[in-house]
């Protein structure tokens, strides 16, 4: 018998909501974090998806660059010893690690 190997391309989708404080974080925090870091086009629209994609890529308790340590539904996970950056909250939609919506949208034949 033989071996077939396939390569699958899959799309996961995952919904958050990124709730951020623009007393805090506004057009002069903007410009600094703009300054020792990379552009943020839309202002604070664009830190909520700095912020979104850091959380997704990196998990629960990743330290996000330029900000700091965020919290999650209200509560700093880990590490407990952190002060979290004041005004940035992350709240999953979905339940716990279940995505919103996948889908493998290609098999190639890799080997065989």
């Amino acid at each position: 018998m033989g071996k077939l190997k396939l390569k699958c391309t899959t799309t996961v989708t995952y919904e958050v909501e990124i709730e951020i404080d623009t007393d805090i974080y506004d057009n002069e925090w903007i410009k600094d974090f703009e300054s020792y870091m990379h552009d943020l086009p839309d202002g604070v629209q664009s830190l909520a998806l700095h912020v979104a994609h850091s959380h997704l890529a990196h998990g629960e308790g990743y330290m996000i660059e330029g900000v700091g340590w965020v919290t999650r539904k209200g509560k700093l996970a880990y590490p407990k010893d952190k002060e979290a950056a004041p005004g940035i909250n992350i709240i999953p939609i979905q339940d716990e690690f279940e995505p919103n919506e996948w889908e493998v949208e290609d098999l190639e034949k890799t080997e065989g």
